[in-house]
């Protein structure tokens, strides 16, 4: 087996401050990129001939935000998660993706993960673009302007690239479809006060029937 050589990533751009997405990696993020992201892919199994493991440029994960799944007028269609995702890859070839995340003010590994796609989509994706995660469809969207381009479709059923006011209303009735089925139905309501009023009407007849009896048996009864 060929020794493996984990190299720190060329991370110029993003230890200049040049914003990815809708803001800028901070320092000790783009440092821990550059400096540990690499020695943390040490877990993944590689080819025997992989060689060079390298790290890519960090950038910023989102989410789609709650006003803008509930279609309400934002300019801001997308919330920060305070986590940052690179892809990695071995010799050159996209093999997945390392993601950090801070733990007590300290800039620490969040997971490994060996999606290959989703590192080569980050690995093409532009310096500008703003990378959002739906985990309920396991699809990743990158935002340039107005527009949403799908990158990991997932579940998503959908065109792979349309406006914000086009995207908006099919994802929502996707996310609606997929909550509404995993929410099972309510049990039907018993109807507890059936039995009830019907031994009440029962001890009714039946008390009514006595007081008829009585009332009969005195006329008849001599005096």
């Amino acid at each position: 087996m060929m020794s493996r050589l984990l190299v720190p990533p060329l991370l110029a751009a993003t230890l200049a401050g040049v914003p990815l997405g809708t803001a800028a990696v901070p320092d000790d993020v783009a440092a821990w990129f550059a400096d540990t992201a690499a020695g943390e892919v040490t877990g993944v199994e590689w080819p025997a001939d992989v060689e060079h493991v390298t790290v890519g440029a960090p950038r910023p994960q989102h989410r789609w935000s709650t006003e803008f799944l509930a279609g309400e007028a934002t300019d801001t269609p997308v919330t920060p998660l305070e986590q940052w995702v690179a892809p990695y890859a071995g010799d050159g070839v996209p093999a997945g993706t390392v993601v950090a995340w801070r733990e007590e003010d300290a800039v620490t590994l969040a997971y490994v993960d060996d999606h290959a796609e989703l590192g080569k989509a980050l690995t093409d994706l532009a310096p500008d673009a703003v990378l959002v995660e739906e985990p309920m469809l396991g699809a990743y969207f990158s935002l340039v302007d107005d527009e949403v381009t799908t990158l990991i479709p997932g579940f998503y059923q959908g065109p792979s690239s349309a406006p914000l006011s086009t995207f908006r209303p099919v994802l929502a009735e996707q996310l609606d479809e997929l909550v509404a089925a995993a929410v099972p139905e309510p049990a039907p309501t018993a109807r507890w006060w059936v039995p009830v009023v019907w031994t009440g009407l029962a001890l009714a007849l039946l008390t009514a029937l006595a007081m008829a009896g009585r009332a009969l048996w005195r006329r008849s009864a001599p005096a």
